[in-house]
């Protein structure tokens, strides 16, 4: 991943690249997808005779001492022997029930869902990555929102406090104003926390060593307004084809 300077903006597109380039889960669907690729290169194996071919040597050093009954000793010292063997066997199935063809069919199987899972790892991170990321935008959109209602209940605690001191005003409002101010700066802070966890959970989606400090998410959401109900503005004054219309049932 790109370094990055202190809380320095981090778009949608480099996240994106960093996750399919890290991700775990991405990683494994491939390595699976080239294992079935590799079985199925040699699925026609399963035809051919298997040959076994079996070799062994074996060396001996032997030194001899006996003792005859008449007292006298014989030594033989660097007695050796060698000894070799080998055999070859083939061994080739020409019908087993069909299960070689089921063999060769199943490689053919493992491989096309190999691919499919892949590409649905790819897609669920990416779909991931893009819900987390603008989930991010969007409590830092509340933050921003909670910081003018704590603003408003500033405003509204200092002006009850006045007209409680001018004789104008009652204890309740003062006491409720207070209330209501620190029930925004609870659910700032809890909203703070919020973006501190999403920020983990990108960071942990995209397998990064990044730091949730390091990295800076922009409150805006894009839209795309050409896109409506699967057609898009310039077919809007096109005539709505069949198989858009309600069904009656």
């Amino acid at each position: 991943m790109p370094g990055c300077s202190s809380a320095a903006h981090f778009d949608l597109e480099e996240a994106i690249a960093t996750a399919l380039q890290n991700n775990y889960d991405i990683q494994i669907a491939k390595n699976d997808s080239l294992v079935a690729a590799i079985d199925y290169s040699y699925r026609n194996a399963v035809f051919l005779p298997v040959i076994n071919a079996d070799a062994a040597r074996t060396f001996t050093n032997n030194n001899q001492r006996q003792t005859l009954a008449d007292g006298t000793e014989r030594k033989s010292n660097g007695i050796r022997s060698n000894n070799l063997q080998a055999s070859v066997g083939l061994d080739w199935v020409l019908f087993d029930g069909f299960r070689m063809f089921a063999t060769r069919e199943k490689a053919a199987a493992l491989v096309e869902a190999g691919s499919y899972t892949a590409k649905a790892q790819v897609i669920n991170t990416i779909a991931q990555v893009v819900s987390t990321y603008y989930n991010i935008a969007r409590q830092q959109q509340m933050i921003k929102a909670t910081d003018v209602q704590i603003r408003l209940n500033n405003d509204r605690s200092r002006l009850a406090q006045y007209k409680l001191e001018i004789g104008s005003g009652a204890k309740p409002d003062v006491l409720q104003s207070k209330v209501d101010l620190n029930e925004q700066k609870a659910l700032r802070m809890q909203q703070e926390t919020s973006v501190a966890q999403l920020k983990q959970q990108l960071i942990q989606v995209m397998n990064s060593n990044i730091k949730e400090h390091e990295f800076a998410i922009p409150d805006t959401i894009p839209l795309n307004e050409s896109i409506a109900l699967g057609i898009s503005r310039k077919d809007w004054k096109k005539p709505i084809p069949i198989f858009y219309w309600p069904v009656l049932i």
